[in-house]
């Protein structure tokens, strides 16, 4: 009887010793886990935010023109491999195209299926499974982030929803991060959506080593509306938007290269990110002069369209035009000379702004 009562006194001391521990000591070192508890938000494994990224995009939304969120994860254990579901809602939910944007390989295109909520998908990491940050990806302060690009055919509001996933075990790991957008209509364009064709002998390519030449030619549809407004000598010009998340220099100002003085050195264009360049309709190159010296994104006019050749001394660009039957056109090239993936966007203005929607053109430079 008396080993009975030790036993049971020596019992009691264990268990209390037990609780006080479960009270007094920090989530995170495993005997909540071993126990069946629960973690406190505070205390999730992975906490995630969302991110507009201006730097990106410019200052608003707008269908059929890229904008770009940047999701960024602080994980705890490193061991944990993480799948990030995204999830749309709004009314054309469903109309929304959405790929990762890695910083040095290629888009890789969200994959959705129907949820109660709204079209829902796992952001894909570079080799393509639903596997969004592995263990190595992880910087040395635990903190990893995906890049992903999003292109909306509707206007309207719409919430983005993020929610982490222990890859392993299939279960939630932290709170959703959460982010609404407004998308802002457009007015009815002048021209539709440029259309690229080939152009010398290098054609555009989705992967392209550095100081390649890549050629194209663009044109674009004209509305009814163009045919029902815009009289003869009007001109628009392309304009391109170079876009690289690990950022772009200028070597200088480019302009002087569009004096027609050949002898001016091309070191400039040579230390320059994206080169540009167009024909100019008198058997002479045009290059882009970017609106900054160094960003994320640059912009500028590409060459104008009818040019100048045209409108002068081309009668049959007159008939085309009075017709109805006249369509921009332009040719040109680009040459990266820094390693990076890019997205170009090339569309049409005039000095009121953009008159067309952009074709977006993607490569990897290495």
């Amino acid at each position: 009887m008396k080993n009975i009562g030790l036993i049971s006194r020596l019992a009691a001391v264990v268990l209390i010793s037990l609780l006080l521990a479960i009270v007094l000591l920090p989530a995170g070192n495993g005997l909540l886990d071993i126990l069946g508890g629960n973690r406190g938000a505070a205390d999730e494994p992975v906490s995630l935010q969302l991110a507009w990224r201006g730097d990106l995009n410019g200052e608003v939304a707008e269908p059929y023109w890229p904008c770009f969120l940047e999701l960024t994860g602080t994980i705890a254990p490193r061991r944990l491999a993480v799948s990030n579901i995204l999830t749309i809602g709004g009314v054309n939910a469903g109309e929304v195209e959405v790929s990762t944007f890695p910083l040095d390989a290629a888009s890789v295109p969200w994959i959705p299926q129907e949820d109660i909520e709204g079209p829902s998908g796992a952001l894909r990491g570079v080799d393509g499974s639903e596997n969004t940050w592995q263990p190595e990806d992880l910087a040395e302060d635990g903190t990893v982030s995906t890049l992903f690009m999003l292109t909306f055919a509707k206007p309207g509001t719409y919430e983005i929803i993020v929610k982490p996933y222990d890859v392993t075990a299939g279960q939630s790991i932290g709170a959703p991060a959460r982010l609404t957008l407004t998308v802002s209509g457009e007015g009815p364009q002048l021209f539709g959506r440029p259309v690229l064709g080939i152009w010398g002998e290098k054609s555009w390519s989705n992967m392209t080593p550095m100081d390649r030449e890549l050629g194209f030619s663009i044109s674009a549809p004209t509305t009814e509306r163009w045919r029902e407004s815009e009289a003869w000598g009007t001109y628009y010009n392309w304009t391109i938007s170079a876009i690289c998340p690990t950022g772009m220099v200028v070597g200088n100002d480019l302009s002087i290269y569009n004096t027609g003085d050949s002898r001016v050195d091309r070191q400039a264009l040579n230390a320059t990110s994206v080169v540009s360049a167009w024909e100019s309709g008198y058997n002479t190159i045009f290059f882009t002069v970017w609106d900054q010296n160094e960003g994320t994104r640059l912009s500028g006019h590409a060459a104008m369209t009818p040019t100048g050749k045209e409108l002068t001394y081309s009668s049959s660009a007159y008939h085309a035009w009075v017709t109805g039957e006249w369509t921009p056109f332009g040719a040109g090239s680009v040459t990266f000379h820094r390693a990076g993936h890019y997205l170009l966007l090339i569309y049409l203005t005039d000095e009121d702004g953009k008159i067309s929607l952009p074709i977006l053109m993607e490569t990897v430079v290495s």
